[in-house]
């Protein structure tokens, strides 16, 4: 038996497979580690700097970590997923509630990793280009998103994968793992949020890949790198839910397609989904 868990249901099903164990039931469940750093983001972030693991400065109202040149910080739900609650710090706050942490704002280019452990493989996906920070905050879900980006270097995609591999293994991961990452102006690759659990970027990747996820057969005949075999592109969508396989296209809260000519996705999105967002041309533009 395997649980998949959401964000919400990651302790609960810890709990139940806990029981069901007992009970003699061979049952496969997000680790109790990465459940604990799934579910807090305080322990994750301890987990970070524990291990070595470059993530930006942060504070709580127990632990101060932001110094005097400290420049905007971001004040995040500590047990919040979706950037619910998420807000820019007024100047010269401190966190001062046990639910919230304060963490430095960075500039830079978000990436998203899906990673895949069973026992001690671990598979990562290509990189999800989520767009830059912004001061506006406008959460990734809410952005354009593509897979792959042709703009971002191979030594850093490289650097990912051997990150998301190590990062996989220190928190026990069992199943999947979405790895948030910043890579800051300076070049800098340093770790956002750690999410084992069921992520939306998977169908991106899965379309990308053309994996099925929830195959284990498929996951057991997979590399430890999986490359993109051809273009997705996603963007947020208001309209009716609907899916049209055979025009690689699915929408729910999100419009993902796939093509295997990049000047079709823009096309795609228009033609599907209307001009419900700015679609940041340039980034199809493949050099």
């Amino acid at each position: 038996m395997v649980i998949q868990s959401s964000h919400h249901t990651l302790v609960r099903d810890r709990r139940l497979a806990d029981e069901l164990r007992v009970l003699g039931f061979d049952v496969a469940s997000q680790s109790h580690a990465s459940v604990a750093i799934g579910a807090d983001k305080v322990l994750m972030k301890r987990f970070l700097d524990r291990h070595g693991f470059a993530t930006p400065r942060w504070s709580s109202a127990a632990r101060w970590g932001l110094g005097a040149d400290t420049g905007h910080q971001v004040v995040k739900a500590r047990h919040g997923t979706q950037s619910e609650n998420t807000r820019l710090a007024l100047p010269g706050e401190r966190p001062s509630a046990p639910d919230v942490l304060h963490e430095e704002y960075e500039p830079g280019t978000e990436y998203s990793v899906i990673v895949h452990r069973d026992g001690d493989r671990v598979i990562t996906f290509p990189p999800v280009w989520k767009g830059r920070t912004s001061l506006d905050l406008v959460p990734p879900w809410r952005r354009l998103r593509l897979c792959p980006y042709h703009r971002l270097p191979e030594p850093v995609a490289t650097e990912m994968h051997h990150l998301s591999t190590a990062i996989a293994d220190a928190a026990d991961t069992c199943g999947y793992l979405e790895i948030e990452y910043l890579v800051t102006d300076k070049g800098a690759v340093t770790v956002l949020e750690l999410n084992p659990r069921i992520s939306g970027t998977m169908r991106i990747v899965a379309m990308a890949t053309n994996v099925m996820l929830f195959s284990s057969r498929r996951l057991g005949a997979l590399p430890d790198r999986v490359f993109p075999v051809r273009w997705a592109a996603e963007v947020p969508y208001g309209g009716e839910h609907f899916s049209a396989p055979e025009d690689q296209v699915f929408a729910t809260s999100r419009l993902t397609v796939a093509s295997d000519d990049p000047a079709q996705l823009r096309e795609k999105l228009v033609r599907f989904g209307g001009k419900q967002t700015d679609l940041h041309a340039a980034a199809f533009q493949v050099a």
